[in-house]
């Protein structure tokens, strides 16, 4: 009876995932009060650990592939190519991505260097701990032919591999990366809430003029139709709604304004590639900066791009909008981070 009930326990404990088993693991060394959310992120570190192990082979092929076509195409020169692509991409779409591409130049000034260094020793510790779990994997202590980490269930190997990171990882050095990665992103935000500080106060603005016009007509009828232990939340309600909306109103204001800046810095881009690539190719037409036909060609591009983005409400055409889908995503994310 006893062998019966100890293969039920060792067949459940097995049938934990690996990062289930961590999460419990480490919520064992943490307050009551943060532990059942530890545990509550194991599932969830399953199914990322299942599509990371998926698509990993794939990402790495599409890696390869692309470091080896980059290093066909050198002889092309793409050093002349990509301004004039960047320029065009910002021209015609800048518009769409004003927030993004703010992130961007914001990312490159305060927090690249800062996100280098961190990500390099965190690179660093994954390798020293990486190191020590490929040699942990290969002992066998009692001399089966089999190694020992294959003869465990999931939760014992997720004690084991926790302990062997932490006896291998230097903590400085995580502590440090952290604290780095932590800190550029907070520059990054506070950058761009700088940046975007007038267009969230005039959203605001816009939203509270809103709310009390609409405030005055909708809370009557509301009352009327909404019981009165919800009646507490109409005002709430409103408020929020308007207020994104107020947000909304200047942000396309905001992106009105950008899209001319980003058409005219899309068009100096390409005229700059352009002049290069007629300069190397000994072309008798030649563009040097600040001549009249560099003005001339930049002018031109940048009128295009910001007609074809107002043209077409500033958003992307099909099939645009699901290549680009990822982008937007990423635009509307960093747009909400800086509005709350």
């Amino acid at each position: 009876m006893s062998e019966v009930s100890e293969s039920k326990a060792h067949s459940s404990t097995s049938d934990v995932g690996f990062g289930q088993a961590a999460a419990d693991e480490v919520s064992k060394f943490l307050p009551a009060s943060v532990s059942k959310y530890v545990k509550a992120v194991g599932p969830y570190i399953d199914i990322a650990g299942y599509y990371l192990n998926l698509w990993y082979p794939i990402f790495v092929n599409i890696w390869n592939r692309a470091v080896l076509i980059w290093r066909k195409i050198q002889e092309y020169h793409p050093e002349e190519y990509a301004p004039m692509i960047m320029g065009l991409i910002l021209a015609f779409l800048g518009g769409n991505f004003i927030a993004l591409i703010a992130a961007i130049e914001a990312f490159k000034m305060c927090g690249w260097e800062t996100t280098k260094k961190c990500l390099h020793l965190l690179y660093e510790d994954y390798m020293v701990v990486k190191a020590a779990s490929d040699k942990d994997d290969l002992i066998d202590e009692n001399n089966d032919g089999i190694a020992d980490v294959l003869q465990i269930n999931k939760r014992e190997l997720a004690t084991r591999k926790i302990k062997l990171a932490i006896k291998s990882c230097n903590p400085d050095n995580i502590s440090e990366a952290l604290f780095g990665l932590n800190t550029a992103f907070l520059g990054v935000v506070a950058t761009l809430r700088a940046e975007f500080a007038y267009t969230i106060t005039l959203g605001a603005t816009i939203g509270t003029i809103i709310a009390k016009v609409v405030f005055s007509v909708a809370f009557p009828v509301l009352r009327r139709v909404i019981p009165e232990d919800y009646q507490k939340w109409i005002g709430p309600v409103i408020r929020y709604i308007c207020r994104g909306f107020g947000i909304t109103i200047a942000w396309w204001l905001q992106t009105l304004s950008s899209s001319m800046h980003s058409a005219l810095r899309g068009g100096e881009q390409f005229t700059k590639g352009l002049m290069l690539f007629l300069a190397r190719n000994n072309y008798s037409v030649t563009v040097s900066e600040g001549s009249h036909l560099f003005a001339a060609i930049m002018y031109f591009i940048a009128l295009v791009g910001f007609y074809w983005q107002i043209s077409h409400s500033f958003s992307l055409p099909f099939p645009l909008n699901i290549l680009l889908f990822p982008l937007t995503v990423a635009e509307w994310l960093v747009r909400y981070i800086i509005s709350i």
